[in-house]
């Protein structure tokens, strides 16, 4: 005689298991997305800094540099659709043998969040060495070449 399982327990086993994989898939997507803003801000951070070349000079301090360029990396955290920074921070932390030393911190709440097992705040920060003459204001060295 053949047994028959009892017909109830395919759903119980399935309920189960099924928070554990809604739980598992959640993970996953908010780790890859994750993954995906950090390439995106730093790619903006090496971009914001490049744009920085063209207004070396046009700015009186280092501080008006560096938050003219926290504005345009805030325009390009618009555009890409990024999520709103809880903190966006750029700083100057010295010296090295390349050029300045550029450090930046974009900090953000992840889009959905299970307590417990996703972090409250996802910080991404990256460090980039400019030459010196894109941080420093009204910097001399920079040759003036006319418009043909």
């Amino acid at each position: 005689m053949i047994r028959r399982k009892p017909r109830g327990q395919n759903l119980i086993e399935f309920t189960l298991v099924a928070p554990i994989l809604i739980m598992v898939l959640v993970v996953i997507s908010e780790l890859g997305y994750a993954f995906v803003v950090r390439h995106t801000i730093i790619d903006s951070i090496k971009q914001t800094v490049q744009s920085a070349q063209f207004r070396v000079g046009k700015h009186s301090s280092e501080a008006e540099m560096l938050a003219a360029m926290k504005q345009d990396m805030q325009g390009f955290i618009k555009t890409h659709n990024l999520p709103d920074p809880i903190s966006l921070e750029f700083g100057v932390v010295g010296q090295s043998q390349y050029g300045t030393v550029l450090v930046v911190s974009y900090v953000y709440k992840p889009g959905f969040r299970l307590i417990g097992i996703t972090p409250e705040r996802i910080a991404i920060q990256s460090t980039q060495v400019v030459q010196p003459a894109f941080i420093k204001p009204n910097n001399p060295t920079v040759p003036y070449v006319p418009s043909l």
